[in-house]
């Protein structure tokens, strides 16, 4: 296969060509600057791709540089990593920076698998350039980023090469790691990775999901016929193609199979141990994974990587058309309460209290009655016009907003005010996940609160001012009824008070059902 790489014509001289010389170079790097830094090594490693050297040399260089591409990207990482989307100027810089070197680094090692020879060498550089490729991927989805079509070609392309060469299961050293790892391997990661749906995981179990797929990624097998037991459903691919794996069967005569068996028994292995009360660091998985996050994610990628795919709960509908959406909890409890803002009771001396009581008695009403909620106009709560429906069922939407489309950024679990398709009235929803597809639009999953939503005003201290809150009804039969409550304000038996139609009540709150980025639900009594 021959891979889309600039051309070797050596027209620039890089500033080094050896490991040493490289070490020597990236200790006057202004680590400090880390954009500036990923930029310089970028453009060095993009001199390197176009200059000769043999392949042995080439794809030692790149080891050599591979810890301190690593710390640059994870300093990048730390500007757009967990951002709401889309990313702000400087957030997307940082992105871009990262990927341009991670990218660099893939046609080095490109570079590597078309200049060498068949063999154990080829095996290296085959394992280094999909591991590579696998970086990428793994940045893309941190940022919440779907990998494009001409990522999967390169990795599809990639293993293609190895089963002809015969060196699909070939093990390799890979510095910084105890054990021997596959082309197959890495590989397999790229599949596992995209199979889970990273998408809808959490930013703070993301991680784990990443370090497993990594890690397991070389319990799967390559087969050219689906296998003969199927406990396991196996992940299918086109190798040809530019399609991440799917489950269905393919029909193509570069369809692959990656059984899934091995993978299966490890997880169930694991779960069964965790259920017995294991400590997740003792099974591998990681002593920043606590129980029971732990063990439900395992269940969660066990049915993606092992079973097809997560069942719903409910059917899932395609849908168009517009959808209106608001967002944050301030602009929620505006629309559901006619478009108006919650005002603060006005605190009056003896003083005025003396002469309103003697202008009721005089004339019927007073200047100093102040209604606690008053009509006003408000650009900034206005709904967002640009989403569109993909597709609904009865406790959640999918929704895209078009690339370069004026919107308010958005983080998971954000608080909305939605009207669902045949609605006519505002349903309060949370964001479940958020994605930026290829062609730069945004997607996101709604997850619908249980309604009608009655709006109130709320207050966790008593000085305070009051805030904006809802009162929501129970999810179903025998639960109890909630409170949407502003950030920070949940705490295990406080007292919240909730001033709703001119009536004022306390409660007492119980559990934290969610917490998003604008709010927190919380059960109460």
């Amino acid at each position: 296969m021959a891979f889309d790489l600039p051309l070797l014509d050596g027209r620039q001289t890089p500033a080094f060509i050896d490991p040493a010389g490289g070490l020597a170079w990236l200790a006057d790097l202004p680590l400090a600057n880390p954009t500036e830094a990923a930029a310089r090594l970028t453009e060095q490693i993009g001199i390197l791709n176009r200059h000769p050297l043999e392949p042995g040399a080439r794809r030692a260089l790149l080891d050599a540089l591979a810890p301190a591409i690593g710390e640059l990207q994870q300093s990048l990482g730390q500007r757009f990593i967990g951002k709401p989307l889309p990313l702000a100027v400087a957030e997307q810089m940082a992105l871009e920076a990262a990927l341009a070197l991670g990218r660099a680094r893939v046609d080095g090692y490109l570079r590597c698998v078309e200049t060498v020879e068949p063999g154990p060498n080829s095996a290296l550089a085959l394992q280094r350039a999909l591991a590579a490729q696998v970086d990428v991927q793994q940045i893309l989805i941190l940022a919440r980023r779907q990998p494009g079509a001409s990522h999967w070609r390169t990795l599809h392309g990639l293993i293609a090469l190895a089963e002809q060469q015969g060196v699909v299961e070939q093990e390799v050293d890979v510095p910084g790691h105890s054990h021997l790892i596959t082309p197959l391997a890495a590989y397999g990661a790229a599949l596992l990775i995209q199979a889970a749906g990273p998408h809808e995981i959490s930013q703070r179990q993301l991680p784990w999901m990443l370090r497993w797929a990594r890690r397991w990624g070389g319990k799967l097998r390559l087969l050219s016929s689906p296998p003969t037991l199927m406990d396991a459903l196996p992940l299918c691919v086109a190798l040809g193609g530019d399609r991440p794996p799917v489950v269905m069967p393919g029909k193509d005569a570069d369809s692959r199979y990656l059984d899934t068996m091995a993978l299966r028994k490890s997880i169930k292995q694991r779960m069964a141990q965790l259920e017995q009360g294991v400590a997740p660091g003792e099974l591998q998985l990681g002593d920043d994974c606590p129980q029971p996050a732990c063990g439900q994610l395992l269940a969660q990628l066990y049915q993606r990587w092992c079973k097809g795919a997560m069942p719903r709960q409910q059917e899932r509908n395609a849908g168009s058309g517009p959808c209106p959406l608001v967002p944050g909890l301030a602009a929620a409890h505006y629309q559901l309460y006619g478009r108006k803002i919650l005002k603060q009771p006005v605190v009056k001396s003896v003083e005025q209290l003396r002469q309103e009581r003697e202008r009721m008695a005089t004339f019927g009403t007073s200047q100093f009655i102040q209604k606690d909620l008053v009509a006003e106009a408000h650009p900034e709560f206005e709904p967002e016009d640009a989403w569109e429906l993909i597709n609904a069922s009865a406790t959640g939407l999918r929704l895209v907003r078009p690339a370069a489309t004026t919107g308010a950024r958005i983080g998971p679990g954000r608080l909305f005010a939605v009207v669902p398709p045949g609605a006519k009235t505002y349903t309060l929803a949370m964001a479940r996940w958020l994605l930026t597809e290829t062609d730069g639009s945004l997607h996101v999953g709604l997850l619908l609160l249980p309604g009608p939503a009655i709006p109130v005003g709320v207050r966790t201290e008593a000085k305070e001012a009051l805030r904006p809150g809802f009162r929501l009804p129970p999810a179903a039969a025998g639960e109890a009824s909630s409170l949407i409550l502003p950030p920070g304000s949940f705490r295990l038996g406080r007292v919240v008070e909730v001033q709703e139609g001119g009536k004022t009540s306390q409660c007492r709150l119980t559990a934290l059902l969610s917490r998003g980025d604008d709010h927190e639900r919380a059960g109460y009594a």
